[in-house]
């Protein structure tokens, strides 16, 4: 088995072939401008974006920077996802993430993921969900990849349904929830979320997998 993801993961599709692509330093500006678009939502769900830091430049460097060590020490592998747009060319639509967060099992890791505001509902988050699930799955023999979501973020329990997640139970006040001001901002946590998982047993359960394998490919 490989011991780190393909750096590059292209998703061949008739109408938005997408690519994931190992995050780096010089991306920042795109993922900028990406957050800053999708800032009102990604408030819901997200504590991180209520912090000035998250469109600043200089600190999306920073934070590169450390992605770039979690994945050489295989902690984390964050993946930016980018589209072809006629108008724009490449852009950053969204991004996806392996986390090394389900402990005590060094063979498990939990998925996050989230997509560009003016690029939802065009399949791009399950489309790199499934990729991620894959490649956890088979290219690095994982035993497990996990998904924990609040109970209200509709948007990310359809994209556990879709892509088969095994939903294991209600977390209840597993995560802070939203304080007033935070509330005030948009912030939606319930503070209760679903844990839900794959494993290896649950491959040839897959019905998407053989007709999705054949759309990825690992370009170098």
């Amino acid at each position: 088995m490989a011991s780190h993801p393909p750096e590059i993961i292209e998703l061949n599709h008739p109408t938005l072939p997408i690519t994931l692509r190992r995050s780096q330093i010089a991306d920042s500006e795109l993922i900028v401008e990406a957050v800053q678009e999708s800032l009102t939502e990604l408030k819901r769900f997200l504590p991180w974006a209520h912090h000035p830091t998250s469109v600043d430049a200089a600190s999306q460097r920073s934070r590169l920077a450390t992605l770039r060590e979690q994945w050489e020490d295989k902690t984390d592998f964050c993946y930016h996802v980018f589209a072809e747009l006629p108008e724009d060319g490449p852009v950053v639509v969204g991004i996806i993430a392996l986390h090394q967060r389900c402990f005590p099992n060094p063979k498990a890791m939990e998925i996050g993921y989230w997509t560009r505001s003016g690029m939802s509902g065009q399949g791009i988050c399950t489309r790199a969900t499934q990729a991620i699930v894959l490649v956890a799955l088979e290219e690095l023999g994982l035993e497990r990849v996990q998904i924990i979501a609040d109970k209200t973020n509709l948007a990310s329990l359809r994209v556990i349904e879709k892509v088969g997640f095994k939903r294991e139970g209600l977390l209840r006040r597993n995560l802070p929830t939203a304080s007033q001001s935070e509330q005030h901002e948009g912030l939606l946590c319930s503070g209760d979320s679903w844990m839900a998982s794959l494993i290896q047993a649950d491959l040839p359960s897959l019905t998407w997998r053989d007709e999705f394998r054949a759309s990825m490919s690992f370009p170098g």
